[in-house]
């Protein structure tokens, strides 16, 4: 915000409560709170996080404003794009498992599976361009939006959700400085944080949707959005039962114990499983249509050049008189 007003006004701003400061994380080598463990690795994931981040923002505003000009191509600069987005989805990963707010599983889980949805609507989109079934482009255009929005979540969506979050005066980040930026205290305030840049996400999308005014592009949307509701639901119940986060102790693991981060990578292997499936059955349908259009033209064809001899042969019969 700085960079955009003057110092006065910025400051102004943050006396009365407008904006934030934001968190004040422990440095490297730091003990943010007395019973917690030393800050490791802060700088190395923080920097790797927000430099590939801003990279993909870049390359993906070009890629989608600016393909189209000559002297950029769509394609060639897609390997950048999507080079950029891998990049970005592994250093998403390795913040999460620098676990530099020392996050208990529930937070990492939901992290992990926002980072590799994102990556996987990516591959499907280079799926339905290399196949090319029956209205490819626009399947092309809605997956690769998506994949956009849901990579964007930690940019502009978290910001907006912790501002207002701020004005109202609930959310983690209080709850975060009081622990030196640690979040394992925080852990229902930091979920339902992010349940609700989901849903900030899913609003986008829906906008979205609304523009493109296509009846099976809407229900997938719907569907999702069932899907979300329903997770919502359950974490809210589950968040209001007695000695709910011992009970998540005892079946996800401990934060920074071995058997929390294998629960997380139990997790980002199933979700990875479950992606690739999709994909492969995308792949496979995208082969069948590809199959019945070639069926549909090679018929007519075929019938067309039956019917072309079959005149030929008459019309040479009927000049030996036969």
């Amino acid at each position: 915000m700085i960079l955009i007003m003057p110092k006065w006004l910025f400051d102004h701003c943050l006396n009365i409560g407008f904006i934030h400061p934001g968190i004040d994380y422990a440095r490297d080598g730091e003990t943010p709170a007395p019973d917690a463990a030393p800050v490791k690795g802060i700088d190395i994931a923080f920097s790797l996080h927000a430099g590939f981040a801003l990279t993909w923002l870049v390359c993906a505003y070009i890629q989608m404003v600016h393909s189209h000009r000559k002297w950029i191509s769509h394609r060639k600069f897609g390997y950048v794009s999507a080079a950029a987005l891998i990049l970005h989805v592994l250093a998403s990963i390795f913040n999460v498992y620098m676990d530099v707010a020392q996050h208990k599983p529930l937070p990492r889980i939901i992290l992990v599976a926002t980072s590799l949805s994102s990556a996987s609507y990516m591959i499907e989109a280079i799926v339905v361009a290399i196949r090319k079934p029956r209205d490819w482009r626009n399947s092309h255009k809605d997956l690769m939006i998506t994949c956009f929005l849901m990579s964007i979540q930690g940019a502009g969506p978290i910001r907006m959700v912790s501002l207002m979050q701020m004005w109202f005066g609930c959310g983690p980040i209080e709850c975060q400085n009081r622990s030196g930026g640690l979040a394992t205290n925080c852990m229902w305030e930091y979920v339902f944080r992010m349940a609700c840049v989901n849903l900030w996400t899913y609003y986008t999308r829906g906008v979205y949707c609304r523009m493109r005014n296509d009846k099976q592009l809407t229900q997938v949307f719907l569907a999702d959005l069932r899907n979300l509701c329903f997770i919502i639901v359950l974490l809210l119940a589950f968040s209001h039962l007695p000695h709910n986060e011992w009970m998540l102790d005892v079946v996800l693991g401990g934060e920074r114990t071995a058997r929390g981060t294998l629960t997380v990578v139990a997790f980002g292997v199933w979700q990875v499983r479950a992606d690739l499936r999709r994909i492969i059955g995308v792949d496979r349908d995208s082969k069948l249509q590809q199959t019945e259009v070639r069926s549909e033209v090679a018929l007519p064809r075929l019938l067309g050049r039956q019917l072309s001899t079959g005149v030929l042969m008459s019309s040479v019969y009927k000049t030996k008189g036969i």
